[in-house]
């Protein structure tokens, strides 16, 4: 059984200027290629109606939030900072309304950069809207895609955490293309990833909604698949117990 994985788009002004008046969403090559070779089937879910998202998860097994640009700070009481990116209303408010969703129907969630500080703030917690040169694991972001993610640092994780198994280890090597982190934690989250600057690098779930949130890019690392791999296996584990319980129940 390949599970289902929802993959999140994002406009594509995240990506270049637009320059066309037709508005458009991608997904990056490197997210939709390594999910697939970890057997599962891929399905992209643009920009979407927040009332629409409990159906469009109800077939899902699992789903995976992606980098993009910055939350709307509004969104967690705070008035917009100079280094903090133009938001989309739009995308902030499908990523909260899937998330949110994905909570309630207890769907396997991975959340990656821009998407772990949205689940943050899902569960009520805040960010720090700019650190870079100001945390010394955390430099001015360069300008090119290339020398974002030539910059790695070392991440610390929790010896019981769900990363830390799936790693083998407790200290691994991880980029860093983000310029936000978390700040107050939200309900329901555990911290158990953190650079050696202090800067929060991943959150666990602390409920029976099975959630991991990095901060890095697992999928521009080296070895994406033990991440993705481990995850997918989970999300597998996880639909066949729910399958299980139908069946027995019936």
């Amino acid at each position: 059984m390949k599970p289902r994985i929802l993959l999140t788009s994002r406009p594509s002004a995240d990506a270049a200027p637009i320059t066309e008046s037709r508005y458009r969403e991608y997904v990056y090559s490197d997210d939709t290629n390594v999910l697939r070779k970890q057997g599962a089937i891929v399905t992209i879910v643009p920009v979407t109606d927040p009332d629409d998202i409990p159906t469009i998860l109800s077939a899902a097994d699992g789903l995976v939030v992606a980098g993009g640009r910055d939350i709307n700070p509004a969104c967690y009481g705070q008035e917009r900072e100079e280094n903090t990116q133009e938001p989309s209303d739009l995308l902030d408010a499908s990523d909260l309304a899937l998330l949110r969703h994905a909570r309630e129907m207890e769907i396997p969630t991975l959340t990656i950069c821009r998407g772990t500080q949205v689940l943050n703030v899902m569960c009520g917690g805040t960010l720090n809207q700019d650190i870079g040169g100001k945390r010394s694991h955390h430099p001015i972001l360069p300008d090119t895609f290339e020398e974002r993610i030539a910059y790695h640092h070392m991440v610390t994780l929790d010896d019981d955490s769900w990363l830390a198994k799936v790693y083998g280890e407790s200290r691994i090597n991880t980029n860093s293309i983000h310029h936000q982190c978390i700040d107050e934690v939200g309900e329901g989250l555990r911290v158990v990833g953190r650079a050696d600057d202090g800067t929060i690098e991943a959150v666990e779930s602390t409920t029976d909604w099975f959630c991991i949130g990095v901060q890095w890019h697992p999928e521009l690392l080296g070895n994406p698949e033990v991440l993705f791999g481990a995850w997918i296996r989970a999300v597998t584990e996880h639909r066949l117990s729910h399958d299980r319980r139908i069946e027995q129940s019936a």
